[in-house]
This record gives structure tokens, sequence and C-alpha cells, in this order.
């Protein structure tokens, strides 16, 4: 009897202690959008930086966890988390259709996003006067969802990313994008196209998250643990070093 009760002893702290240990010693691997000034964007030397960059290399200090970062164009971030090559999406919004198959985190980030249209056409106030135009949009960006709300007959002209949106604004392909303010103020300024463009009022305001698969409670659990390790004043100070 005596020796029945040390192997389930034995089977406890090892259920306690090895176990979870294993579990937290797991690299994560975090797909994120390589795109996404100034939160993610490759430098001249083609080293990825940013906000995300940042608070990941952070994580990986308060936590003890390793993080993989990979950044891919935003349309596969998606395709990767439906696939599982991937643990954990980084910078998205919340939406109906993505609650589906991903769990979410407490929001990290509060963005705003606004309608961008040539100086000299019309005045533009909001996606129901988006009608008479070809719209440019990232492709699986939520701002369709949200303009589409307000608006079904917006027609769009799709893109990998925010910076071929900005260059085809440049060439003259398009003369209206729907994109996050933070990275289409970047992009204006980095294509000099600043004073050429005009901005709407944001016609949506979102908060940005971190997810995981559907029911993907381990996981899950290691975000929302590591995210109480932050402060609001350490998140505010990342957004700082990249936006003031």
């Amino acid at each position: 009897m005596r020796l029945l009760w040390l192997k389930i002893l034995v089977f406890i702290l090892v259920f306690l202690f090895i176990l979870p240990g294993s579990l937290m010693a797991r690299t994560l691997r975090v797909v994120l959008d390589r795109d996404y000034p100034p939160f993610t964007y490759i430098d001249k030397n083609g080293h990825l930086i940013g906000i995300s960059v940042d608070f990941w290399r952070l994580w990986e200090e308060k936590t003890g966890i390793d993080v993989e970062l990979i950044p891919v164009e935003w349309a596969k971030t998606h395709q990767m988390m439906i696939e599982r090559s991937a643990d954990v999406i980084d910078t998205i919004f919340k939406t109906p259709a993505r609650e589906d198959y991903l769990d979410f985190t407490r929001p990290t980030f509060k963005i705003t996003s606004s309608i961008y249209y040539r100086s000299g056409i019309p005045n533009i106030s909001s996606p129901k006067d988006l009608t008479p135009y070809v719209v440019g949009a990232k492709e699986k960006d939520a701002l369709m969802d949200f303009a589409l709300a307000q608006n079904g007959n917006i027609t769009f002209r799709l893109y990998k990313n925010y910076s071929d949106i900005v260059e085809a604004a440049k060439k003259g392909e398009i003369d209206v994008f729907i994109m996050d303010d933070l990275p289409a103020n970047y992009y204006l300024v980095k294509y000099d196209l600043l004073y050429e463009f005009r901005k709407t009022e944001p016609f949506t305001v979102n908060y940005i998250y971190l997810a995981t698969q559907d029911g993907n409670k381990e996981v899950l659990d290691i975000l929302n643990s590591g995210l109480a390790k932050f402060s609001q004043e350490e998140l505010d100070n990342l957004l700082k070093k990249y936006t003031v």
C-alpha cells in the first residue's frame, strides 16, 4: 500500500511540475504581417523591426518562453492559422467571422482607420460616398467588412500589402483607399504623398489582439498569462517609441 501511494505521489508531482514546465518551455510560433508599420516592417538592412518585434522580445524576458516570429503577407497569416502551422497571430482585429476559428486575448493597442482620397476629387466623408470609386484595400483586411457594413456597393481592388496600395496610389492606379491610420501615415510620408491625399475622420475604431486557434486553451492561457505581466505604461512606451 505504501508503495502504491508513493507511485501516486510521484505521478502528481510529474503532472503538477514537470509537465507544465515542458509546456511553458515550448517555442511559440507567432505569425504576423510583414508590412504593418509601425508594428512590423522591414528596414533598409532587411531586418524585421517595429512595435510587435520589441513586444515579443520583452515577452520572452518576462515569461521565459521562446518566440519564433514568422513575417508573411497578411492573407497568408490566416491560412497558416487554419493549417496550424503557427500557434499565434499578432495584430489582428476581432470580427464575428474570425471568432469562428480563433480565440482572442484581451486587446493590446487601439487603432483608428480612415478613407484616404486624392486631393481634387469630390469630398468623401464616409464609406457611403465610395460607390463611384475603385477603392484600394489589402487582402483579408477586416476594414473591407467594416466599410461594406455601411455601404454594400463598394468596389475594391485588392493588394497584398499596404505598401503596394500606396505605391499604386503614387502611380495613379487608384485615387481612394482604406487603411489603418498609423501605417497610412508611414507610407504617405515614405512615398512623398502626404499632401496629395486627404483623409476622412476614422470610419471605424478597433483594437488589435493576439489570437490562437479556436479551442487551443493551452496557448490561450499562455498568452493571457504573459499579457498580464505587461503594464499599460509598458505598452504605451512601446507605441511611443515608434510614433512620437
